[in-house]
């Protein structure tokens, strides 16, 4: 039988929803407020009550749905190569605090956020510091792992390493005492992580 465009659809939501644990996926909109009052925003709601946003208004939908799906789906193939790619930043990283006389860290996991409205689909990176057990999200990685997986290529990872080393923004520069991504970061901060009810939800 023939697929028309909403059976197309509909079986790419349901690919998506397996990418995060459920098994069927329904486009849903939630009105704008403020600014965007007027606008719809669309997202892919699965049947276990998590969901994803997907781009306001219609007209765009299919597009980033497919984008998105890509990600995801590809996300679970790339693993190993983008694991790798992560290791040799680590290693990196870890030669230029030594150097410094900072803490190593330790990379225990990259993946997704699967339960969590807000921060849903948001990459993170899992690693362990000076004893410490952090989530943490930096953005010019996740878009490299986000781009790794859109074009199924690891180019993006590691960070390309120059003399110029400088401390994450909002934290104290004697405050930082490891490096990830070639950027000085604060092990017993807050910056920079998944925090809150989301960090309670995964350990």
């Amino acid at each position: 039988m023939k697929q028309t465009k909403t059976s197309i659809r509909q079986d790419k939501m349901d690919r998506l929803a397996k990418c995060f644990g459920a098994e069927t996926g329904t486009r849903t909109g939630k009105a704008c407020r403020g600014k965007y009052r007027g606008c719809i925003d669309y997202s892919v709601t699965f049947n276990n009550g998590e969901r994803l946003y997907i781009c306001m208004g219609t007209k765009y939908f299919d597009t980033e749905l497919d984008k998105q799906l890509a990600i995801f789906e590809n996300f679970a193939t790339m693993k190993p190569e983008i694991l790798k790619a992560l290791h040799e930043m680590e290693s990196k990283d870890n030669i230029r605090a030594a150097g410094m006389g900072f803490n190593q860290y330790r990379l225990i996991n990259v993946d997704y956020v699967k339960n969590d409205d807000w921060y849903m689909g948001r990459i993170y990176f899992e690693i362990e510091v000076n004893g410490i057990h952090i989530y943490m999200v930096e953005t010019g990685l996740i878009y490299a792992v986000y781009n790794s997986c859109r074009d199924r290529k690891t180019d993006y990872i590691p960070y390309d390493y120059n003399d110029n080393f400088f401390v994450a923004g909002g934290i104290e520069e004697d405050k930082a005492d490891f490096i990830f991504n070639g950027v000085g970061h604060q092990s017993d901060g807050d910056m920079y992580r998944l925090g809150g009810n989301l960090f309670k939800k995964m350990v």
